[in-house]
């Protein structure tokens, strides 16, 4: 069983989108450890995986991340619907 550290959740997220070899553990390492202080792990693993999905592995690189790292930011669902109201913002979004 594989030692588990504070880097693994990210490894691992390296590892199911591009295959078992492909995680560059240095850069990584380096790129991520700042990070740590004013993201949470899962904040950071869960941009991480946007940013892995929507570019080609050969393109893909840990400081590439952390300079586009605001991008990948969790959108927040639009609410559609409040007390039985379409709301505003839905409304502008479905107007023609």
């Amino acid at each position: 069983m594989a030692k588990v550290t504070w880097l693994t959740p990210f490894y691992e997220v390296w590892e199911r989108v591009f295959g078992v070899g492909s995680c560059p553990v240095g850069p990584l390492t380096a790129a991520l450890r700042p990070l740590l202080g004013p993201y949470t792990p899962e904040d950071i693993a869960g941009r991480l995986e946007r940013y892995l999905r929507a570019t080609d592995g050969r393109y893909a690189s840990p400081q590439g991340f952390v300079r586009s790292l605001a991008q990948w930011q969790a959108k927040e669902p639009m609410v559609l619907v409040k007390d039985g109201w379409l709301t505003d913002e839905a409304d502008s979004a479905t107007r023609p």
